[in-house]
């Protein structure tokens, strides 16, 4: 093997070699890419990003986003309210009918400007505030009702009073019945629905502010009036700092986790519940929640960990629960959570994934069913199913709450009354929240107020209604959808985010492996394989060495190079120099043809005439040719002629046109 042949090799293997080396920096690129790639998606899918996103957004801090949706929420949140007009309020009275009839009138609609104007912002991770419940009449939802509309309904304040009095002294019984008398006060008063609502003076009232200050401070009483009294009212709330899924709940009501007019824990506890502005944050299926609300009066303990399931048997409706042994001696304790809601199905609310919650069987149970709950009985005394005591929330008022219409009460609860028509499509409590954020989607809660009387037959003109469960109104506190900027900025958050993230992990995912796949594959496939298949060949055809394994020294290396620049140039001089020989041979060689043809006219000429004749015309034609003699032949006939010039005359002209046309003429002639 030659040296400039191992050179030549040396520069083509140096040549693949950057060409490899080049390859493989790609291909190590390529492989920490898709490390880095699978690297990314493990972060996203152990760390969870948008968890922390999303509880850094949920925590209640000054000025945050969520903070002033919680604190001013831009809901449209409204409150519908049902009366009952007295239909046969004369008849009644005469004692000609048994009953009272009634008739639903309404809806009475309120707009509520819920509010939580904060005051401070506590070191235990809870903020201080006071709620606020401000009502605002729309006329163009109330569907033609007005707030002047003239009805009969119930007096009060005769009914309440009597209620009280009822039980004290003769002397005390007389003194009200001498006031009834003189202020001529009927137990069914003609009034407008926003002075039953909103509040109507009465003497009676008037009286009863003078002579009983601590019981009544005020000289007016409206049912909805009362209901939406916050004032004195303050609580703290749970900012979820230490625990965002409490974001929002209660932690005390007017300083204390318990509610005044209940005794025992279960009945009084009000911490970790919710007064619909926001709702507990990661629950379950089998995880159910706590409500409160003033009206309501009561909020249970979320200690329950199991899924209600209503199903129909034979005509019965019976309670299905899941548990395991371990939660048999516990079952009564678990069913205390009368007020807890429970998830009975899911869907789509205003484009976020909800759960429906509703409250469970035997919510407003007095003990009946369940033993523990008689700490919702009030001095011992125990309404029918169906109906919960809450005098105290109401100013000692006798009120009681149930379903609209009495609706899963016990029958006595309409035994003196007609007109009510329980519907439970109309009248089922649901909620539909947010299960990740605890956001309120659509939210409908339904109670009756009605009045629980006892034996009031000692007072004047209450007589027709002692012992008697009267319904007053029945409202319903409604908000059907998010506002629309607050469906876009959840969307984002609940719906685009979640997925945003899960998608770049499996991208992420997919995209690494395919980098570190293809880097193997062309390692191992493209590069290995293919060189050993390429040294085999050559050790075939070349022997023992292939061409890239022949040793290359630096001096070699640059005298190659060298070597190879001149051979560069050379080879383009040659180039240059057969290109131009090509080009005068093509010259050339045209002359010479037109030469030739010239002489063979020439010839034909001499062929027929003398040789003296053919000279004498040729020394005439300004001496171009001259006859030469050559060495082997002296006769005419091996004469040749000499080209006296560099045959640039022999470009056609008008006299060499001329002289050939004569040769013709002169060659014509002969052959004639």
């Amino acid at each position: 093997m030659s040296n400039s042949y191992v050179r030549k090799l040396q520069v083509i293997c140096m040549q693949q070699d950057m060409k490899l080396i080049e390859i493989k920096c790609r291909l190590f690129i390529q492989l920490m890419l898709g490390f880095f790639a699978l690297s990314a998606g493990c972060f996203i899918m152990f760390a969870k990003p948008y968890d922390f996103f999303f509880k850094q957004k949920a925590v209640l801090s000054d000025g945050g986003e969520i903070f002033e949706m919680w604190r001013k929420p831009e809901v449209e949140l409204y409150t519908k309210v049902y009366l009952f007009n007295i239909t046969n309020a004369d008849e009644y009275m005469a004692g000609i009918d048994d009953k009272i009839k009634v008739q639903e009138v309404g809806p009475y609609v309120y707009r509520e400007s819920l509010e939580h104007k904060v005051t401070k912002f506590n070191d235990n991770a809870t903020l201080s505030a006071i709620p606020k419940h401000p009502l605002t009449w729309v006329e163009e939802l109330s569907e033609g009702n007005q707030e002047n509309d003239t009805l009969y309904l119930p007096h009060i304040a005769l009914l309440s009073i009597a209620n009280v009095v009822s039980q004290k002294d003769l002397f005390t019984r007389f003194g009200l019945n001498n006031l009834i008398t003189l202020t001529n006060t009927k137990p069914i008063a003609k009034m407008t629905a926003r002075e039953f609502m909103m509040g109507y003076k009465s003497e009676l009232m008037t009286l009863g502010n003078t002579f009983m200050p601590g019981w009544i401070y005020f000289d007016k009483l409206g049912l909805i009036d009362r209901m939406y009294d916050f004032d004195g009212d303050f609580e703290t709330v749970f900012t979820g700092a230490d625990d965002v899924r409490n974001s929002g709940l209660i932690d005390t009501y007017r300083g204390s986790t318990d509610l005044p007019q209940w005794e025992g824990k279960h009945c009084s506890n009000v911490q970790y519940a919710s007064d619909g502005t926001k709702f507990r944050g990661g629950v379950t299926k089998n995880e159910s929640i706590l409500f409160y609300r003033k009206s309501l009066c009561r909020a249970a303990p979320l200690e329950t960990s199991f899924q209600r399931e209503n199903t129909s048997k034979r005509g019965w409706q019976v309670i299905t629960v899941r548990f395991s042994r371990s939660f048999l001696p516990r079952i009564v304790k678990l069913w205390n959570d009368l007020s807890s809601a429970i998830p009975i199905d899911e869907g789509v609310k205003s484009g976020l994934k909800g759960y429906k919650y509703t409250f469970p069987e035997n919510m407003l149970d007095n003990g009946k069913y369940i033993k523990e709950n008689e700490c919702f009985c009030r001095h011992g005394k125990c309404l029918p199913a169906g109906l919960i005591d809450v005098t105290d929330c109401y100013y000692g008022f006798p009120i009681a709450l149930s379903y609209p219409h009495f609706w899963k009460g016990d029958e006595i609860l309409s035994s003196k009354v007609e007109g009510l028509t329980p519907n439970p499509e109309q009248h089922e409590t649901a909620f539909w929240i947010e299960p990740e954020s605890g956001l309120p989607l659509d939210v409908s809660s339904k109670f009756q107020i009605n009045m629980a009387l006892g034996d009031i037959t000692s007072i004047k003109n209450a007589e027709r209604f002692a012992d008697m469960y009267l319904p007053l109104l029945w409202f319903d506190i409604t908000m059907n959808s998010l506002p629309p900027s607050m469906k876009q900025r959840f969307g984002l958050y609940l719906n685009i985010l979640p997925l945003v993230e899960q998608g770049a992990m499996y991208l992420l995912f997919i995209t690494g492996a395919i980098f570190i796949l293809s880097t193997v594959y062309i390692l191992t496939f493209k590069i290995m394989f293919r060189k050993q298949k390429h040294f085999d060949q050559w050790k075939e055809n070349e022997g023992v060495y292939a061409r890239c394994e022949v040793p290359m020294s630096d001096t070699d290396l640059e005298s190659d190079n060298k070597h190879s620049i001149l051979k560069n140039r050379t080879e383009k001089i040659k180039d240059l120099g057969t290109k131009f020989s090509d080009r005068m041979y093509d010259t050339v060689g045209s002359v010479k043809d037109r030469v030739v043809e010239e002489l063979q006219h020439v010839k034909n000429v001499f062929d027929r005439r003398s040789s003296k004749h053919v000279e004498t015309d040729f020394k005439n034609d300004n001496n171009q040719y001259t006859a030469i003699k050559q060495s082997d032949s002296d006769s005419d006939d091996c004469k040749y002629l000499e080209v006296l010039d560099d045959g640039s005359g022999l470009v056609p002209t008008k006299f060499e046109t001329e002289r050939s046309e004569k040769l013709k003429e002169m060659d014509s002639n002969e052959r004639r």
